[in-house]
Formats: C-alpha cells, sequence, structure tokens
C-alpha cells in the first residue's frame, strides 16, 4: 500500500493533508525498545498477531484499557488494520471480525515486555468503518475492541472522561521506527477536530509512525483520548510539521462499552 501526501486546508484554522493511510501498515516495528524504564502506561501496548480466516495479521498496535461498562479489560486497536490496511487481501466487516478473529498474541516493547497467547470475543461495534483514504469519519468510526483477559487488568488505561481541547498537551503512545532510541512517548499538540478526526502536532517532525495505528494517544493523566489512525498530513503554516490523526474516545467509547453487558 503506497502513502499518500495531499495537502488541503484544515477549516478556519490549519491546513491538512488529506487523510490517508501511513501509520499501521502491513510491516511492524521490531519489538524491542531501547526504553526499557519508559513512564506508566507503555506496558499497556503491544504488537500484535491476530488469527483471521485470512492468515496471520501482524499490523500496527493495540492496547489495554478499562471502560466503566465493562467487568474485564478491552483489547482496542483500528479497525483498517482487519483489510489491506493490515496486510489482508479482503477487507473485513465488523461482523467478519466478531465470527473470524479467534485469537491473538501479544508481545510487549522493552526488557522483560510480557508475551501472551489467547482466545478472544469480538467487541467492534456494527459502524466501524476503515478510515484514511480521504473520507469524513462519522458513527463510531475506526475502532475494533475485543475482549482480553483479567490478566490484563493491571497494566490498562482508563478512558478519558471529556475532550481534549486545542492547545492540550497529549502523547501517543507507540514503538516508531525512527529517529533511533525514541522511546515508547511522543508528545504532541491537539490542533482540534476534522472530519471527525481529532488532530495533533507531534513536538518530534521526524518521527516515522510507520505501524502505529491503533496505539492509544493519553493526556498528561494517561488517560485515552483517541486511537491514533494516521499521520503525514500537512500544514500550510508549518510544511515541517508532523501531524497525525485519532479517532476520539467520544466516537467509539459508549458503543464498545455497550457490547462488554451482551457479550
Amino acid at each position: 500500500m503506497s502513502p499518500c501526501n495531499r495537502t488541503t486546508g484544515l477549516r478556519r484554522s490549519a491546513a491538512l493533508a488529506a487523510l490517508c493511510l501511513l501509520a499501521g501498515v502491513a510491516a511492524a516495528a521490531p519489538a524491542a525498545s531501547a526504553a526499557s524504564a519508559e513512564p506508566a502506561g507503555t506496558d499497556a501496548i503491544f504488537r500484535p498477531v491476530f488469527t483471521t480466516p485470512q492468515g496471520a495479521l501482524e499490523a500496527g498496535t493495540v492496547f489495554v484499557a478499562r471502560l466503566d461498562r465493562c467487568k474485564e479489560p478491552v483489547l482496542l486497536t483500528a479497525k483498517h488494520l482487519f483489510g489491506p490496511g493490515g496486510g489482508l487481501a479482503e477487507a473485513m466487516a465488523p461482523d467478519d471480525i466478531r465470527h473470524g478473529v479467534s485469537r491473538v498474541e501479544l508481545t510487549g516493547f522493552g526488557r522483560g515486555a510480557k508475551h501472551m497467547l489467547f482466545e478472544l470475543g469480538s467487541l467492534t461495534p456494527d459502524g466501524s468503518q476503515a478510515c484514511c483514504q480521504g473520507q469524513a469519519m462519522h458513527d463510531v468510526g475506526d475502532v475494533a475492541a475485543f475482549t482480553a483477559p483479567e490478566r490484563l487488568g493491571s497494566v490498562a488505561l482508563q478512558l478519558a472522561t471529556a475532550p481534549v481541547v486545542p492547545g492540550q498537551h497529549v502523547t501517543l503512545l507507540a514503538e516508531v521506527l525512527a529517529p533511533a532510541n525514541a522511546g515508547l512517548r511522543h508528545g504532541a499538540v491537539v490542533l482540534g477536530m476534522h472530519d471527525g478526526f481529532l488532530m495533533y502536532k507531534f513536538d518530534d517532525p521526524t518521527l516515522n509512525l510507520r505501524a502505529t495505528s491503533g496505539a492509544p494517544v493519553v493526556d498528561d493523566a494517561g488517560r485515552v483520548v483517541a486511537i491514533n489512525l494516521s499521520s503525514g498530513h500537512t500544514l500550510r503554516s508549518d510544511p515541517a510539521a508532523m501531524v497525525g490523526g485519532g479517532n476520539p474516545v467520544a466516537a467509539w467509547g459508549d458503543a464498545v462499552g455497550a457490547l462488554c453487558r451482551s457479550h
């Protein structure tokens, strides 16, 4: 899959490139990280290998979170990974994910990282849609969710209860391909909402964010505010900036939580 870099206008404030898939391609970054002593929160992120009817799906990033309506932890990632965006021949609809994704293998980051294999059930809402081909995001947006074992509860992240605002500091928790030794925490500043996406500008414009689709974006309290989906957008006012787009918790949090009760 070829990334794209088309510049368009961000309404009223900044011009961004058309949303396109760069993060979360099939090739995953190495699981080892030089930052083995990262602050709290990074032990909630993993490289996944999902078992699907189309074969093993090894793409992007997943994280574990706690939802108020869910008794057990929930595994979250980007829905667009379950298709060509993650290396599969055909896109999987939410119902396909529900009946076809049966197991996942998780590998954490850094020295002494967790490694586990378990069966799972889908909590992916029916309205979930693959993002990042230039279209606006509606309904619950791009999200895939699954049951997770209670043993992951000790590392699970909490969800933010209020939306972030422009100018607020956030952090992407993910391993990046470059720069070397960049660690697992990557600061950014919120730009605002655009076509259903939460947009944020990274402090380091040299980040290579490939394979970070599905990673959590957190506020300064460590609470999840969005699922990272895309990068490589451009600001007319700052052409060298690295801008990312994510699916805000407000879009999908309640829908995923509702499925916990019926599962």
